[in-house]
């Protein structure tokens, strides 16, 4: 008991001073939850707090002194915070000693390292540090310095690669969002190189796919845009606008029913959105009109020619003569008769012969209806269509009025006609000194159809044209355009020639408002004669011997001939594979060899496959239309190819000029003319589309 209290009276000279110092650091070494080596400023900060709670236990110890049983308390403490305070020492020594004083103050024969490194040190997980303290055990200090190299070499390259990627996502923000101001200003091209080189920056993003895939669908690239937002499903399964921007561009391809699986998924994603149901409930009801076409459709074989079912001879409200009654029709029958009988005595057989002819014959003539006389339109006098009445025409419907059926019906079987008895390839011949125009898409902009005869003027035979395709859809004029070019082509086929382009078709008329167009102008049957006489256009053209001239491109194979072309068989809606559907939407690519077709039909096709084309065909130049181009041509590869576009601002909003070509021969260079887009009246693109197509427009 007496050393007990020797102890104890002892203690604040022998243990106290012990406590003052190693406690605090000790218990300031154990706050820490994922033990790190700490600043010298944080050091102090801790040092400071526990000796303060020191100093108030040693303080409370002595109030309790006046217990009677105090030192046995007192000896119990003592035990308690001496064995704390050897394995603090060891604690200290090996997180504090060892890894701060010796490796970051001087190590390896005096190498002193930085503030930084130091900070880099503190910055290591407890594995990295125990790693160092391995190796120092392992082989020594004469080692470390390569150690701690090594460590702050590795930390250093962890912190620059993380602050690339946090300076690569910034940089590709700052793409987005020049992207998106370009896409506002209507720049699609431009946006789409941004949004390109945002996604090389942060290629995780689901936003810079589906907005690329918009800036794709501008510019009818739907293949690349379903590409896009597919990516975007992928990155991010939940991001609604990923499939809305799939849909839309299936929408706009015709694939309804692929359409309709996109929006169902919206619809999944946005329960409550009520553009998402609304757009649902458009996309369900154009698959199931689809359905009910195709359930009532006849096979293709079974298909009778709507033009051999009309005459326009009989559309009017108004017989020839209202003279021609039954009564007096067959009084006049019965008298001609009595005098060819007195005159001549002709037998039974031919009296009877002679009145039916006579009968049928004012009957015929009594069935044919005049137009209304309170019709003030242009007029086609003794079946024939004349310059007069083509500008009178056009006039009407730069006012726009509108075009008796009868006439319309009497231009369109006409150009049937015409038509029906070319080739697929069309051989045209400039004399010398003479020129020829070629124009790209006009796309039912008939104002500025318009402004191209002012430029240039009007078809003759002294000044030939041929129009290159893709004649109506998107733009709300269209039934003007095709009757203006169908009435020149009635007028003097010579004048003006006329290519299928990949809008000349039944699916993208359904689409893009000329079906509707002609629903409104015209009436339903007009939408079968036309989808028939789009069958019969041409689908290419060459000019003395050297200009190829078609509305999309070139072929997924070497080796095509002229000679393959002319053989197509084109009576028939485009097909989704081989030349046919090839010339129609193929496009031009920078890169030399074919890819995939940005547009989802066709391919690219590089200066390579043009030049093989042109040598083995004996031809100098490609001239093809089918893409909208800022300054309203473009020319590709080498200058063996241009392509030209005669719609400026399309659509109202793409701002682009219009162009077209003139050859002189016999050089037959391409003068390449451009103009822009001029007034016309208040009636928006696709003002004649089905609804859903309106909704994206």
């Amino acid at each position: 008991m007496g050393v007990i209290i020797v102890i104890a009276k002892r203690f604040d000279a022998l243990i106290g001073p012990g406590v003052m110092l190693l406690y605090p650091l000790y218990a300031s070494l154990r706050a820490i939850e994922s033990p790190t080596m700490l600043d010298d400023q944080q050091w102090l900060t801790y040092w400071i707090i526990y000796s303060l709670i020191t100093i108030f236990e040693l303080s409370f110890w002595r109030i309790l002194a006046w217990l009677p049983f105090w030192p046995y308390i007192k000896l119990l403490f003592c035990m308690w915070l001496v064995l704390p305070m050897f394995s603090g020492a060891a604690y200290i020594y090996s997180n504090f000693v060892r890894k701060y004083v010796k490796i970051g103050m001087n190590v390896g024969g005096g190498t002193t390292y930085t503030d930084e490194q130091r900070r880099v040190l503190q910055m290591m997980s407890l594995d990295a540090r125990k790693s160092v303290q391995d190796y120092v055990d392992r082989f020594g200090w004469d080692s470390v310095e390569k150690a701690i190299k090594a460590v702050y070499n590795k930390v250093t390259s962890d912190k620059m690669e993380t602050k690339n990627e946090k300076s690569d996502v910034s940089r590709a923000e700052e793409m987005k969002n020049q992207a998106n101001e370009a896409f506002k200003g209507h720049k699609f091209s431009n946006a789409i190189d941004l949004y390109t080189k945002a996604i090389e920056l942060n290629g995780n993003n689901a936003v810079y796919w589906a907005n690329r895939a918009f800036a794709h669908t501008k510019l009818e690239e739907y293949g690349s845009a379903i590409q896009d937002a597919s990516k975007a499903i992928e990155i991010d399964p939940k991001y609604s606008k990923g499939y809305y921007r799939r849909g839309a561009a299936y929408l706009a391809m015709g694939k309804f029913k692929d359409a309709l699986k996109d929006f169902q998924q919206v619809k999944r994603i946005c329960p409550n959105d009520p553009d998402a149901a609304r757009k649902l409930k458009e996309c369900e009801k154009a698959v199931m009109k689809l359905k009910f076409e195709e359930a009532i459709s006849a096979p293709v074989s079974e298909r009778r020619s709507v033009a051999e079912s009309i005459d326009y001879h009989t559309i009017g409200n108004k017989p020839r003569s209202s003279s021609f009654l039954p009564t007096k029709t067959a009084l006049a029958a019965v008298v001609a008769a009595v005098m060819v009988v007195a005159v001549r005595g002709f037998a039974t057989t031919e009296i009877l012969m002679v009145l039916v002819s006579v009968v049928l014959g004012t009957y015929w003539w009594g069935s044919f209806s005049e137009v209304e006389p309170q019709y003030s339109g242009a007029r086609i006098e003794e079946e024939e269509v004349t310059l007069e009445f083509v500008k009178q025409m056009m006039e009407d419907f730069k006012n726009q009025k509108t075009l008796h059926k009868r006439y319309a019906y009497q231009i369109v079987l006409k150009t049937r006609q015409i038509l029906q008895a070319l080739p697929s390839l069309v051989d045209i011949s400039v004399p010398n000194g003479k020129h020829f125009t070629v124009c790209g898409d006009v796309h039912g902009q008939f104002y500025d159809l318009l402004n191209i005869f002012e430029l240039n003027g009007l078809p003759s035979e002294e000044n030939p044209y041929l129009f290159n395709g893709d004649f109506v859809d998107r733009g709300s004029f269209s039934v003007e355009i095709i009757l203006t070019l169908f009435a020149i082509k009635c007028m003097s086929p010579s004048s003006i020639y006329l290519a299928r382009g990949n809008h000349e078709s039944k699916s993208m008329n359904k689409i893009y408002g000329f079906e509707g167009e002609v629903r409104s102008k015209l009436s339903e049957k007009f939408v079968d004669l036309f989808a028939e006489v789009f069958c019969y256009l041409p689908l290419a053209h060459v000019i003395n011997e050297k200009i190829f001239v078609v509305h999309g491109g070139l072929f997924s194979v070497d080796g095509v001939k002229l000679s393959d072309i002319r053989a197509i068989d084109r009576f028939c809606e485009p097909p989704e594979e081989g030349l046919m559907c090839e010339l129609l939407w193929s496009d031009p690519q920078p890169l030399p060899g074919r890819g995939p077709s940005k547009r989802g039909v066709g391919l690219s096709f590089g200066g390579d496959v043009t030049k093989r084309f042109l040598e083995d065909n004996n031809l100098d130049l490609v001239v093809r239309s089918h893409e909208v181009k800022d300054e309203g041509y473009e020319v590709d590869h080498d200058g063996k190819l241009i392509t030209v576009f005669s719609a400026p601002n399309y659509c109202d909003q793409m701002g682009n000029k219009g162009a077209f070509i003139r050859f002189e021969a016999p050089d037959m260079k391409p003068n390449i003319v451009t103009f822009s887009a001029v007034p016309h009246p208040d009636v928006k693109p696709m003002a004649y589309a089905n609804n859903f197509m309106r909704m994206f427009n």
